[in-house]
C-alpha cells in the first residue's frame, strides 16, 4: 500500500472519530453525516486526481471551437440577352388576280393596243393606278414589261390597292390613218345570247373601234371594243342600262355573215353569237 493511500485512510479515520466526539452545540459542530460526505468527497477527489482525471469546475465553459461556415460560391451572373429588335413588318406587295380572263392593254382604253391577258388562273404584281382604280398597272403576265388591266373583275390577292401609287397613263391612241377595211361590218345583225332568243344588233365600225348595241329584254346594252389587227377578232367592255358590266370577245367568221364568242356576267362566262338578216345561226355560238 503506498503512501497517498496510507495518508488517505488516515485522513478519513480522524473525520469519522471527530464524529463520534462532536460538542454538544450543533450550531457550531459539524454533524456525523457532513463529516462523512466530506470525507467521501475527498476520497473521491484523491482518485480522479491520481486518474490523472481534470473535472473542469461548475460553471467553467469549455472552449468552443467556431462552426465552420460552409461559404457557398453564388454562381456568377449570366448577362440577359439583348432584347431582339423587332423587325419592321414589310406590307404585302399588291398583287391582282382575276374573276374572268381580262384583256391587258397598253394604256387603260379599249383603244390602245392589246398586249395580253391576265387570266384566272394568273397573278400579277401591280405597279400604279389610275386615281379612280378603274385600271391598274401591272406585270405583264404574258410578255416583258407591263399593261394596264381593267379592274372591274379583278381582286387584290394581297397589299392595299391605295396604297400604290397613281401614275399617269399614256395618252390616248393618237388618230392615224387607217385602210379602210376591206369589208365593213357595219350594219344591223341578229343577236342571240346566253342561248335564248334573238334580238337586232346595231354594228357601226369606225376604223378598228367597235360600237355594239341592241335591246335585251328591257334594258340596253351598249358594247365598245377595239378590233385586232387580224381584222376579225374584237375584245372590249360591254355596259347595261341597269348598270351590270362585263368584258366580251368576239370573232367574225370568214364568210363574214356570222360571228361567235363569249360575254362575262357576275363572274361567269356566256355564249353569244350573231348573223346577218338571211344567214344561219352559227354553232357552236361559243368561243373561244
Amino acid at each position: 500500500m503506498n503512501a497517498k493511500r496510507i495518508s488517505l485512510l488516515l485522513t478519513l479515520l480522524t473525520l469519522v472519530m471527530a464524529a463520534c466526539t462532536l460538542g454538544a452545540n450543533p450550531e457550531q459542530d459539524m454533524t456525523q453525516q457532513e463529516l462523512l460526505d466530506a470525507a467521501v468527497a475527498t476520497v473521491s477527489a484523491q482518485q480522479l486526481v491520481d486518474a490523472g482525471n481534470v473535472v473542469p469546475l461548475a460553471g467553467s465553459q469549455e472552449e468552443v471551437a467556431p462552426p465552420q461556415v460552409e461559404v457557398t460560391e453564388l454562381p456568377t451572373e449570366t448577362p440577359l440577352p439583348s432584347p431582339t429588335a423587332f423587325l419592321t413588318a414589310t406590307p404585302s406587295e399588291p398583287v391582282v388576280g382575276v374573276t374572268v380572263d381580262t384583256n391587258c392593254r397598253f394604256g387603260p382604253h379599249v383603244g390602245h393596243a392589246y398586249l395580253g391577258a391576265v387570266n384566272t388562273n394568273e397573278k400579277a404584281a401591280v405597279l400604279g393606278r389610275l386615281a379612280d382604280n378603274s385600271y391598274t398597272l401591272v406585270e405583264n403576265p404574258d410578255l416583258a414589261g407591263t399593261c394596264w388591266l381593267w379592274m372591274s373583275h379583278a381582286f387584290m390577292v394581297s397589299g392595299d390597292l391605295n396604297s400604290v401609287p397613281v401614275v399617269e397613263p399614256p395618252p390616248p391612241p393618237a388618230p392615224t390613218f387607217t385602210p379602210t377595211p376591206e369589208v365593213s361590218y357595219d350594219g344591223q345583225w341578229l343577236v342571240s345570247l346566253g342561248g335564248g332568243g334573238e334580238a337586232p344588233l346595231d354594228f357601226t365600225q369606225n376604223n378598228n373601234l367597235v360600237t355594239i348595241t341592241f335591246d335585251f329584254f328591257a334594258e340596253t346594252v351598249t358594247m365598245t371594243g377595239a378590233l385586232e389587227p387580224d381584222g376579225v377578232t374584237v375584245y372590249g367592255n360591254w355596259n347595261a342600262t341597269d348598270g351590270s358590266n362585263g368584258t366580251f370577245a368576239m370573232q367574225i367568221k370568214k364568210n363574214i355573215n356570222q360571228f361567235v364568242g363569249n360575254f362575262e356576267s357576275g363572274g361567269a362566262l356566256f355564249d353569244w353569237c350573231g348573223h346577218r338578216p338571211g344567214a344561219n345561226k352559227p354553232s357552236p355560238c361559243l368561243w373561244p
